[in-house]
């Protein structure tokens, strides 16, 4: 197919991003996103359909829910879920039921027992957790958020074809948690 170039008026064959996909909900978006990106293709959601259902805001929302409250071993387990830690299912299984004390009290007995790679990430999130529970009253949220993001090298989580999307959508979620902290609220909880 051919499409006239925007630019230049000039017909040339169809490129992916002159495709747009319209849905009547936003039900099934992400199954054809994922198909899309399968094949190489980038994506972008326009109007944000879905966006407390994107990966990175679940992903943003599990640490901010975890700095409220470092002490809940729920929101201690969506963390280590999270793509921030990326700790497995069977190492969560390994670590219950004291998840927080794992991260935030002595090194637990039980990590002997965990695959290398979630001992790795479980000894990279307890050198860091302390200092991030410490600046969550001292810091504005969306700074100590990106202070997290960027020590944890997320952008490698996010790399890929749906990289802008993640990209935009972590913006999104930063200007509404500064709105947040702009309307006085003065701790993550």
């Amino acid at each position: 197919a051919t499409v006239r170039d925007r630019a230049t008026g000039v017909r040339r064959a169809a490129q992916a991003s002159d495709i747009a996909i319209l849905f009547r909900s936003r039900d099934s978006h992400r199954e054809f996103e994922k198909a899309v990106e399968r094949r190489g293709v980038s994506t972008y959601v326009y109007k944000g359909l879905g966006f407390f259902d994107a990966e990175e805001i679940k992903d943003v929302l599990a640490l901010v829910g975890y700095l409220a409250d470092p002490f809940s071993n729920l929101r201690t387990a969506a963390l280590l879920r999270s793509r921030i830690v990326r700790i497995s299912d069977e190492g969560l299984k390994i670590l219950a039921p004291d998840l927080s004390g794992a991260v935030t009290g002595e090194w637990p007995a039980a990590a002997d027992h965990l695959a290398a790679d979630d001992r790795e990430r479980l000894r990279l999130v307890r050198d860091a957790a302390g200092t991030w529970i410490d600046l969550a009253d001292q810091w504005p949220f969306a700074e100590l958020i990106d202070r997290v993001l960027a020590e944890s090298a997320y952008a490698v989580e996010i790399a890929g074809p749906g990289f802008a999307q993640a990209r935009e959508n972590l913006k999104k979620i930063r200007g509404l948690i500064r709105r947040i902290q702009n309307r006085g609220y003065a701790t993550l909880g």
